[in-house]
């Protein structure tokens, strides 16, 4: 391997959808100069740019008779004995000036007639929460003014390939392969791996190619310890006539016939004594993802 150039950076940012994004204005704000890489062009990565979704949606405590007392509970009650209390507390009291964050920047998440903002009462949520923004050339093109208006560095279309350490064991910075194939070394005071998930693996799956797992891998070879390996999303998709396409999970209230590949019905095989088929649509219908307790 020969390093063709070196750069240097106060924060190396690996990853550029939306946490990636969402970390290097925040590391620039906080007086940091910032290197955000990214495998793909600029708007075009990660799950908060996937070209099947029509927007952004986030959740926020910005509802009448909500709280953030009551989003911590529905966070821990969902994730049934498996969610970080500490981590939930952070979403719950944090993610309303988040979402306040966005606005100031140039998102127009959606209003009711009167001024008020039009929520969704989320998958196991139970009340009204957050909202949603569509368009997303103008959530690009918004994203992309605050990251120039920075003046934020960006390398697309290249590949970090593994954390460097210093002398005394932490990491320092990364080696990477940029656009032209070029080997290139980055120093950094900090990285901040965005990386995203592993869903581009599976043959079927509603994400963007670049999502390979590499993170966990830069991560595990650095010496850190992954967790939550298993906490994969699982939501109906349609693979027939169209490829990877969403299911919108709401459809299943109309009590749709679910048969297998021979054409025979399969929920009354399957379910247990006591549970119709009526009772198992409507229930599903609540919610995109598969939990422990759709079982």
């Amino acid at each position: 391997m020969k390093i063709r150039y070196q750069l240097h950076t106060d924060v190396l940012i690996v990853g550029m959808g939306g946490a990636g994004i969402r970390a290097a204005i925040a590391a620039s704000d906080a007086g940091a100069q910032v290197l955000l890489t990214g495998k793909m062009l600029f708007g075009t990565s990660g799950a908060t740019f996937y070209p099947g979704t029509p927007g952004w949606g986030m959740q926020a405590v910005i509802h009448d008779g909500d709280t953030e007392a009551y989003f911590l509970e529905e966070i821990l009650a969902a994730g049934n004995g498996a969610a970080d209390p500490a981590l939930s507390r952070v979403l719950a009291y944090e993610a309303t000036d988040r979402f306040h964050d966005l606005e100031r920047m140039g998102l127009s998440f959606s209003r009711n007639k009167d001024g008020s903002y039009r929520g969704v009462i989320p998958c196991f949520g139970k009340r009204l929460r957050g909202s949603s923004v569509t368009g997303m050339d103008r959530i690009r093109s918004v994203m992309w003014r605050e990251i120039i208006r920075r003046n934020i560095r960006i390398l697309e279309r290249t590949q970090i390939i593994k954390l460097t350490k210093d002398p005394s064991g932490s990491v320092a910075g990364a080696l990477g392969i940029d656009a032209l194939g070029q080997f290139f070394a980055v120093s950094a005071g900090a990285v901040i791996l965005a990386a995203g998930g592993g869903c581009g693996v599976y043959a079927h799956s509603l994400a963007t190619a670049d999502e390979t797992g590499d993170g966990y891998l830069l991560a595990l070879e650095a010496g850190v310890r992954l967790i939550n390996m298993e906490f994969v999303q699982f939501i109906p998709g349609l693979t027939s006539p169209v490829k990877k396409l969403l299911f919108q999970e709401k459809n299943l209230i109309t009590l749709p016939h679910v048969r297998n590949k021979f054409g025979e019905e399969i929920l009354e095989k399957y379910l247990p004594a006591g549970i119709t088929r009526e009772q198992c649509l409507t229930e599903r219908a609540k919610h995109g993802p598969v939990t422990a307790e759709d079982e």
